[in-house]
């Protein structure tokens, strides 16, 4: 994968796909979960939905992510992505709540009964769609590099979790214990807050800076080195990497000789950038910009330590799988 419109057609498929799954299956079992008076699967279907416009969120980020922009473009995007994603947290968090009040008052005022067996089939199911949903998503966030759809399959993974905990629920509630579903809807429900506060911990994440490895760092490094026979002593001054949509974009500030041509100069930064992208095939945009190198000596060479190589984390950790 060499472009980041082609990462971006394989990953938004894959979310398409999930997109297919999950809405139908929402509401199948949201109607399956009513009708046989499981509270479990009530809260596996809030799950389902919520998961469902996670997937919109992360569809929306990318989106954004692959289009042309400026930097203060760039920054509009990338707050507005930030928005949506603490939006579709507060909705999981909210719902969460809202779950877990709604078993609890159930359990108290002893407002539950014993689930039908018209439950079991479509937990089964569940279980079945979620963990293809998973392997899909997986398979797809390694092809492409990309945090934000690996994140994905990790809810597809909590969401067939659920599944497979209210159709446990099903069964022991119609078979032992009634009080046992809307137990286990609590645990569901607390799942799905547990996923609206790890959002707003990665949106807050995303205005933080860190260092990346110090191999990283040594790659770009050696990159450069590459140009010094037709351009002389290339320097990495300064680099930086944003990662908005779950694409990773490197920023980087070299020092040139002074007395290269300006043609000479660009055609460096061309060739550093393809060089970049062909050693860390995780990244998907690179912009290098050069500066003669200061005074009238060299430049000096940033060793690993004191290389400054920031890192301004946009939608998602700081790995990409």
């Amino acid at each position: 994968m060499n472009t980041i419109e082609e990462r971006y057609a394989i990953g938004a498929k894959t979310l398409l796909v999930l997109l297919a799954i999950n809405i139908p299956l929402a509401a199948v079992k949201l109607l399956a979960g009513i009708m046989s008076g499981s509270s479990a699967l009530v809260s596996s279907s809030i799950i389902t939905t919520m998961t469902a416009l996670t997937t919109v969120s992360t569809l929306t980020a990318m989106r954004l992510a692959t289009r042309p922009a400026d930097k203060r473009k760039f920054f509009v995007q990338s707050k507005l992505g930030v928005i949506f994603t603490r939006l579709v947290a507060t909705s999981l968090v909210i719902f969460g709540i809202i779950l877990v009040r709604g078993n609890i008052v159930n359990l108290l005022t002893e407002d539950y009964g014993r689930p039908s067996w018209t439950a079991i089939p479509f937990c089964a199911l569940s279980v079945m769609l979620k963990e293809y949903a998973y392997i899909i998503t997986r398979s797809s966030a390694a092809r492409t590099h990309n945090s934000a759809v690996m994140t994905e399959a990790i809810y597809q993974r909590i969401d067939m979790g659920a599944s497979a905990i209210a159709l446990l629920g099903a069964l022991l509630g119609m078979l032992l214990f009634p009080i046992v579903d809307p137990l286990l809807g609590i645990v569901i429900a607390v799942a799905l807050s547990w996923m609206g506060l790890q959002l707003w911990w990665n949106s807050i994440v995303e205005l933080l800076e860190e260092k990346l490895e110090p191999q990283l760092i040594g790659s770009i490094k050696r990159v450069l080195a590459g140009f010094t026979a037709k351009t002389g002593k290339i320097t990495l001054k300064q680099a930086t990497t944003k990662k908005y949509g779950g694409f990773v974009y490197v920023d980087v500030v070299v020092g040139m000789d002074p007395s290269i041509s300006l043609y000479a100069s660009h055609e460096a930064a061309d060739g550093i950038e393809e060089m970049i992208k062909k050693a860390l095939p995780f990244v998907s945009g690179v912009d290098v910009q050069a500066e003669p190198i200061e005074g009238h000596g060299e430049f000096p060479d940033l060793g690993t330590e004191e290389a400054i190589f920031g890192q301004e984390k946009h939608d998602g950790s700081s790995e990409v799988s």
